[in-house]
């Protein structure tokens, strides 16, 4: 192709993933390619434009857009170069999702028994008039797992049945795929079925009792306690306050209280499950926002008085 394409490295995209300000990232892994592999970037879209594939409908409001492949070249990107021919400011990843997984960077892993598989839209169902893990488990599929995810607030004697009928996943209810464990929330739940944590890996094999989580359930109460890792991720740091603040547990972190409030205080103004989500999600997005400078020790501290200001 003639236009040439930039390029971005994995360091320098990790930081902006999940946030509000990270670029689309579209996974135009020829379909061979992509079959072979059982992991995605991090809220990505899958483009096969070698299949002739029309462009992502999505693109057509995005700023900025980020393309992958295996190892970073040519697949890659040509993805970026047609792009770029669409107006948009594009680029492709160097190394592709092989640097990025070598690098130590969390890749979603596929779970087409939870309807995620990189390529259809998930579907997903949970109990009326949600909270907090029914809004925050949302916000992790939308902003990391699925950004095309379709939600349903049903109520509780129905959500197995519409399950059921709508080739949806149930979630946050007993007996759901997904769902409480232990000292651990649905949001913990997630993060571990799609290892978006490290060492989910390692801490999740098959297990009849509970396929979607597998040992979770047994290592919760280990896992999870009163403290964080030495070195928590952004998003343990959010599963951390999520926790608290969903099981009564507001001594898991400060900040569990506040969103506790914070979050039953929209359920009082928002009658709407879907219009309370809506509202919620920037919530999410600015705690998110701030536990990446709390992982990269560069949060901002807010202790101003009068004096300080000379009055």
């Amino acid at each position: 192709m003639d236009t040439v394409s930039k390029s971005i490295s994995p360091a320098t995209l990790a930081p902006a993933v999940g946030s509000r300000a990270a670029p689309l990232l579209i996974d135009v892994r020829k379909a061979e390619a992509f079959a072979e592999s059982d992991y995605f970037l991090p809220g990505s879209i899958r483009w096969d434009y070698n299949a002739g594939a029309p462009m992502p409908a999505e693109l057509a409001a995005a700023k900025r857009a980020v393309a992958y492949c295996v190892k970073g070249a040519e697949v890659g990107i040509n993805g970026a170069a047609l792009l770029a021919k669409a107006n948009l400011e594009s680029a492709y990843l160097e190394g592709g999702l092989r640097d990025w997984q070598a690098a130590g960077l969390v890749a979603v892993k596929k779970r087409p028994d939870l309807g995620v598989d990189g390529e259809r839209v998930s579907r997903w169902v949970t109990r009326a008039r949600p909270k907090i893990d029914r809004i925050a488990c949302p916000w992790l599929i939308r902003r990391f797992i699925d950004p095309r995810a379709e939600f349903f607030y049903v109520p509780t004697s129905e959500v197995m049945a519409f399950a059921k009928a709508n080739n949806a996943i149930a979630y946050d209810i007993p007996g759901a795929p997904l769902e409480h464990y232990g000292a651990a929330c649905s949001f913990d739940s997630f993060l571990h079925a799609f290892e978006l944590v490290p060492n989910a890996r390692s801490e999740t094999t098959a297990s009849a009792a509970s396929p979607a989580i597998a040992t979770f359930g047994r290592i919760a109460a280990n896992v999870i306690g009163d403290k964080l890792a030495a070195k928590p991720t952004a998003l343990e740091i959010v599963a951390n306050i999520v926790r608290g603040a969903d099981t009564d547990a507001l001594r898991l972190a400060p900040e569990a209280a506040g969103l506790l409030a914070i979050s039953l205080g929209f359920s009082r103004m928002i009658e709407d499950d879907h219009a309370m989500l809506d509202a919620m999600m920037p919530v999410y997005d600015a705690l998110y926002e701030w536990a990446i400078s709390v992982e990269n020790k560069s949060v901002e501290h807010h202790n101003w008085t009068p004096k300080d200001s000379g009055q």
